[in-house]
């Protein structure tokens, strides 16, 4: 909880994938990639309820054994390659209500962002609080001359808008890591994102969004790099 507020941290976790097959729970250093989000997410001290949304069986066994919480299986239309985020997470609250349960702020936690830690899930909450802000997003500093997506202007503020040719090395761009929301916000605007969605940045080395095995390879020798010897 932070300022009265009771958080949900919600895991999004299909099963199906198909460049790199059981990317969800693939071992990662040794590990279940899905443990490492799990992890972060159990060592935020502001986190109220940590759950995993999966349709898979086997996915929700691993992740109950490292310690989350899967209260429901997704519904196997909301698993498919074109079901977006938002819509899982909108599922999450329809169910939760349908329980009487609510919570103030959502907490989107990717499992494909193995390298995002629980200092990053806090200091995220702390600044969204302090701003006054509904929503945020993790950006990490964009180094390529173009970009086809949201962008960060220079007051913070996440620009829904296409931005061609870029030749501002400052401008910043999503990385996945996070995703936080006010629980009423998401529900009317069905969105991450509006007019003040702010930007929290994130060093390059913790912002790896695993999409492909070289992604994998960069993340796993990332984090060998980052552990004590």
């Amino acid at each position: 909880m932070i300022d009265g507020k009771r958080i949900l941290a919600v895991i999004p976790a299909r099963g199906g994938s198909k460049r790199i097959p059981d990317k969800n729970i693939k071992l990662f250093c040794g590990h279940p990639l899905i443990k490492y989000s799990i992890d972060a997410a159990k060592g935020s001290k502001y986190l109220d309820r940590v759950i995993v949304n999966t349709e898979d069986t086997i996915i929700a066994k691993i992740a109950e054994e490292l310690g989350a919480n899967i209260p429901f299986m997704r519904d196997a239309s909301l698993a498919s390659d074109s079901t977006s985020s938002v819509e899982v997470i909108l599922d999450t609250i329809r169910w939760f209500e349908s329980k009487h349960e609510s919570f103030d702020i959502l907490v989107v936690l990717q499992p494909t962002s193995p390298l995002r830690n629980s200092n990053d899930i806090d200091t995220a909450l702390e600044l969204m609080i302090n701003k006054g802000s509904l929503s945020l997003v993790a950006v990490n500093e964009n180094h390529e001359k173009e970009i086809f997506y949201k962008y960060v202007d220079d007051k913070g503020v996440v620009v829904n808008e296409q931005i061609f040719d870029v030749k501002n090395s400052s401008l910043n761009k999503l990385n996945g890591a996070l995703f936080i929301m006010n629980w009423t916000f998401i529900k009317s605007n069905k969105s991450y994102y509006y007019d003040n969605t702010i930007a929290f940045p994130m060093p390059a080395e913790r912002s790896i969004d695993i999409d492909t095995p070289l992604d994998f390879e960069i993340a796993e020798y990332l984090y060998d790099k980052k552990k004590p010897q």
